[in-house]
Parts: structure tokens; C-alpha cells; sequence
């Protein structure tokens, strides 16, 4: 079997040279990674080129066996040229499911952007491919890192950590992978065969503007019965230090009240935690199938409004909406 890792950025500064070189660093990557797909926001705002020369300046050819392909994200209404909305809008399920249909392996791999890949992430994984588990790595937020040929050399402060990894270490003696429900999968880092997401139509995009696709995701995967694990040796350290991250991208729950448990973001919960397919108007297979066999992406034009609330997404504004 042979995995594609997927890396997700919308940020400035991604430090695309840090996971290339933590990637090169684990052990069989050569024998395991054979396609590495970059899903880029910023190509709408930068420009292909400018992009480009950044993300291949950082990859070493000879050095690593996988092809790569870097690509900005399928249009979607909530970003990019094809935008309803005044400003960009998170739409990270939009970005994950153009991964997916450019994927022609049988694994995937999601990450996130300014990571460190730790030793054993590569191996967690090949213990599912060959185990056949859909497997969600830890990770661990930090600020001031600094990062030499691929290993964390300054380890900086700690600003966020995994509250899975210390559930498990408090219940589990050997701290090994352990079953682990589908809310614990967190998209900065996970993997899991292409069919299961074609299975569950994608990354639900009617998260996009809100967040929350992973937990949304997981539960999908939980609702068709697929295997998950928890496996704290597929780790990533991820740097957000302030003034690097480049600015906060637009998302809202529309929360009325801080323990409003009527907003977006809990109605989405009760409303598409319990399917077992994403309810957007795509069809991420039928869209694979068109795009691996050589047609571009459809037009982006639905919804044009918000599902929650009826809102029209032309008036959805960043500076106004909480």
C-alpha cells in the first residue's frame, strides 16, 4: 500500500522546509510516501509563481522518492475567486476534500501547516496501513521553536497540549494505541484509507465558516463502524508563535452568549454528528473520478446561504459577525 500525505496551508509563512525535512528524516519514507499533494490558499492571494518557488525551494530532490503536485484549493463559495462572502471564510473541509480527489494512493495523510514531523509519525502509520485502522496522531502547540535539518533544536514554550494523550496515559499502563472515538480526530493530523473518505462524501463543507469539520468527520467515519485508533507516536509539534502566523482567517458560530448551546457550532453537532455522510451538495467521488481522469474542478455556486440561519453568505462580514 502506498500513502499520500496531504498538507494544508492558508498561512503567509507555512514553513513548508521544516515538514519536508522532518519528512525525509523518518524512517522508510521511501518505501511508504509516493505522493505528497500541497493544497495552497494563498495561490489565490500570492500568485502561483511566488508560491511555487517558495514551496520548491525548500525540497530537495534525490532526497525523497514521492512526487509532488501543489495546487490551490477547489473554488468554493466561502473563498478565493469564486467567493459570495466580502472576505475569505475558513473553509478547511473545502481544502482537505480537494486533497482527496487528487489522491490516487490508497492511504492518506492530513497535516497542517508549520509542523515538525516527530520520529515515529511515519511508523504509527505504517502500523495502521498494515493493521487496517484509521489513525489519529497527537500533537503539541508551541511558540519561539526553531528547527534545524528537520529537528526541533530551540523547543520554545508550550502554549497547547493534546488532552487525548493524557486521557490515554492515565488509562492505558503501556500507553499504546488505543480505540478512540470519532471526535478525537483532530484534521492537523491523521490518516486513513481514500475509500473510508470517499465513503463518508469528504470533509463536510457545511462546516466551512464554522470549523469543526474534523470532530464532524470522525463521526462519520464512527457512524460506518471503520476502525480508529488513537496513537500517540504519530506526533507533530506545531508552531504558532504570534507575528508569524500571518492573520486569523474568518470563522464564526454565531454564539449568542458564551454558553449558548443553541449556536452554529452545536446545532451542527446535532444535525450532522449522527449521519454518516457529509450533507454539502458535492459528490467527492463522482468528482475524483472527473478530475483523476483529466476534467477540472466544477464551478463553486452553492449554498448561497447560510444552512443555520437562512443568512445570504453576500452578507457575511468578518468585522461585523460574531
Amino acid at each position: 500500500m502506498s500513502l499520500t500525505v496531504a498538507y494544508i496551508t492558508a498561512r503567509h509563512e507555512p514553513r513548508f522546509d521544516w515538514f519536508f525535512q522532518s519528512l525525509m528524516l523518518q524512517k522508510g519514507v521511501n518505501e511508504v510516501v509516493t505522493k505528497i499533494i500541497v493544497v495552497d490558499q494563498q495561490i489565490w492571494n500570492l500568485g502561483e509563481s511566488r508560491r511555487t518557488k517558495a514551496f520548491e525551494s525548500t525540497f530537495l530532490p534525490g532526497k525523497l522518492n514521492a512526487s509532488l503536485s501543489f495546487t490551490k484549493p477547489k473554488p468554493t463559495v466561502w473563498a478565493g475567486p469564486s467567493r459570495l462572502t466580502k472576505e475569505d471564510w475558513w473553509s478547511a473541509s473545502n481544502s482537505r476534500n480537494t486533497a482527496i480527489c487528487l489522491c490516487k494512493n490508497d492511504w492518506i495523510a492530513f497535516l497542517d501547516d508549520r509542523c515538525v514531523l516527530q520520529p515515529r509519525w511515519l511508523g504509527a502509520i505504517r502500523n495502521a496501513m498494515e493493521r487496517g485502522y484509521g489513525v489519529f496522531g497527537s500533537y503539541e502547540k508551541r511558540t519561539g521553536i526553531t528547527v534545524k535539518n528537520g529537528v526541533i533544536e530551540h523547543a520554545g514554550i508550550v502554549t497547547g497540549e493534546d488532552g487525548r494523550r493524557a486521557y490515554v496515559k492515565e488509562h492505558r499502563a503501556d500507553n499504546a494505541p488505543t480505540q478512540a472515538p470519532g471526535a478525537w480526530a483532530f484534521g492537523c493530523n491523521l490518516a486513513l484509507p481514500i475509500e473510508w473518505c470517499l465513503k463518508v462524501n469528504g470533509f463536510d463543507e457545511s462546516c466551512d465558516s464554522l470549523s469543526m469539520e474534523d470532530v464532524i468527520f470522525g463521526a462519520m467515519l464512527e457512524n460506518n463502524n471503520f476502525p480508529l485508533q488513537y496513537d500517540h507516536r504519530m506526533a507533530v509539534v506545531q508552531d504558532r508563535t504570534p507575528g508569524q502566523t500571518g492573520p486569523a482567517i474568518n470563522r464564526s458560530s454565531k454564539e449568542k452568549h458564551p454558553h449558548d448551546e443553541t449556536d452554529k457550532g452545536h446545532e451542527a453537532l446535532r444535525r450532522f454528528g449522527k449521519q454518516k455522510q457529509s450533507s454539502h451538495h458535492w459528490n467527492i467521488r463522482e468528482i475524483r473520478d472527473q478530475v483523476l481522469a483529466g476534467k477540472p474542478f466544477p464551478r463553486a455556486t452553492q449554498p448561497t446561504h447560510d444552512w443555520y440561519d437562512n443568512q445570504p453568505l453576500s452578507e457575511f462580514d468578518g468585522k461585523r459577525i460574531q
